[in-house]
């Protein structure tokens, strides 16, 4: 895995649909097998598609030393987030 803090992040539109939760439960067990006792953050933004929410959560995760973010919202903006601080993903 490409963490060097132990912090990684899921962004999800929604926490409610049962695919998201899916996704993210995937992502945080494929996690834990790849590197036990790595902390595994979920971020929802209520929103398909809210640039500046999704650039608000993701500068936060950047903040709180996450430096691995995974997205599953229907906009680029988290990814170019945190592509503009070396490539968070």
């Amino acid at each position: 895995m490409a963490t060097q803090t132990d912090i990684i992040a899921y962004v999800s539109a929604f926490d409610a649909f049962p695919s998201h939760t899916k996704a993210y439960n995937g992502f945080y067990i494929g996690a834990m097998q790849r590197k036990p006792g790595v902390k595994v953050k979920l971020a929802v933004v209520n929103t398909f598609i809210d640039k500046l929410v999704e650039r608000k959560v993701t500068e936060k995760l950047i903040e709180q030393g996450v430096d691995c973010i995974v997205s599953q919202v229907n906009d680029i903006t988290v990814n170019a987030v945190a592509n503009s601080v070396g490539g968070y993903l």
